[in-house]
């Protein structure tokens, strides 16, 4: 039995596990180069899921059939996994999201997707540590430049480098947008891409759309802020993973200041406007021991102005979870975070639920070693100028 199956095994004894209805009312729609992924929702793990064909139909894809079909028989789908460890460690509970979402629609005789997940492309200004070429065109570009990521088996395909700007407009047609009452718009980076503005002036029925954009506020347009009105609600989830270097070690090409000035600049507008935010932290390695000075940062800049908690998240790649850190690093990681004066706004229960509840326990210090390097290396950077204490996870 592979590893990940053990592991969600034993996670979910004495676990009840409740019908998700993403499959029933959810469809992400991921672009390549002439064809699309579909899948429930976008933390699904659809590796295996097949490309389709753009005009046929999207939304009764046999893939997506056969996860109803799973659910129907009372069982979990094992692409399902990923979501159900990070559920049960604490982390954020997609399956209630869409549980919740599809008792507040009230929609009766569902005929196509409540809610959406947009991804037409992958085009990105940043090359985050933790992200792929699947959500940025130039991490692309760096691995199909640089052969010595061939180790973690990363592969940029064709597709994957040049997907920007491919046919958007086709597969925004494809989506039947009788009944959806939220789209999400995920990139690649929409506040970096010509199409989102397009896009966001073609959806129909504005006045009955939840609109939410994850963006990594390197950008605020001010024709975004201006549209907000004409939507039901706008979320926009604004992911930040560390303050100052960290923030700018882990985010290559951000910087810190400029972000901190669009996130100030967002919340006052929330103050005038039907638009809420969110701020969605990736806990990893690389910001373990700048999450307390981060906090603290975070309280003075930001709580000020009424917004939604953070919320923590696990890193999708074990070699980066904060459970490579050896006994000592990781408890001065822990101490550090029981440290941090409380604030509402920065969910520390939570935060430490994840932390002692990691799904992890799989040590992957010579990979960790490997990426590391070879990253700082392509990037001219250096973990070890943010904490003395990276010395030992790097080769």
């Amino acid at each position: 039995m592979l590893n990940e199956e053990r592991i969600v095994k034993k996670l979910f004894r004495g676990f009840t596990m409740t019908k998700c209805m993403a499959p029933y009312i959810g469809l992400y729609i991921k672009a390549g180069n002439d064809k699309v992924k579909v899948a429930p929702c976008c933390e699904i793990n659809h590796s295996k899921s097949p490309w389709v064909d753009i005009d046929s139909d999207l939304w009764n894809n046999p893939w997506i059939q056969k996860i109803r079909n799973t659910y129907d028989n009372g069982q979990v789908p094992k692409e399902c996994n990923w979501c159900i460890q990070r559920e049960l460690s604490g982390g954020a509970n997609m399956r209630k999201h869409y549980n919740e979402f599809f008792e507040s629609t009230q929609v009766e005789n569902i005929t196509g997707p409540l809610h959406v997940d947009f991804q037409p492309n992958n085009l990105c200004n940043l090359k985050c540590r933790m992200c792929g070429p699947n959500n940025s065109n130039l991490i692309a570009k760096e691995i199909s430049q640089n052969p010595g990521y061939s180790f973690l088996k990363i592969h940029s395909e064709e597709w994957q480098v040049n997907v920007a700007d491919r046919f958007e407009k086709d597969i925004f047609d494809s989506i039947d947008f009788s009944q959806v009452r939220k789209i999400k718009y995920l990139g690649g980076e929409p506040f970096a891409q010509n199409y989102f503005k397009e896009f966001i002036d073609m959806l129909p029925n504005k006045d009955q759309l939840e609109l939410h954009v994850t963006t990594n506020l390197t950008r605020l347009p001010d024709y975004f802020l201006d549209a907000t009105d004409n939507f039901n609600l706008v979320s926009v989830n604004v992911s930040i993973d560390g303050s100052g270097d960290t923030y700018e070690y882990i985010r290559t090409n951000a910087k810190w200041d400029v972000v901190k000035n669009n996130f100030k600049k967002l919340l006052e507008h929330t103050e005038y406007s039907n638009t809420n935010v969110g701020t969605s932290f990736c806990v990893q390695l690389y910001n373990a021991f700048n999450i307390a000075d981060f906090c603290k940062e975070y309280v003075d800049n930001f709580a000020h102005i009424d917004h939604n908690p953070i919320n923590w998240t696990h890193v999708y790649q074990d070699f980066l979870n904060v459970y490579v850190l050896n006994k000592k690093h990781y408890t001065q990681f822990v101490e550090e975070i029981k440290s941090i004066p409380y604030h509402y706004i920065l969910n520390l229960d939570s935060l430490l639920a994840l932390v002692e509840n990691n799904y992890s326990k799989n040590k992957h210090i010579e990979t960790t070693k490997i990426y590391t390097t070879i990253q700082d290396r392509i990037r001219k950077t250096n973990i070890q100028n943010l904490d003395s204490r990276y010395k030992k996870y790097v080769g």
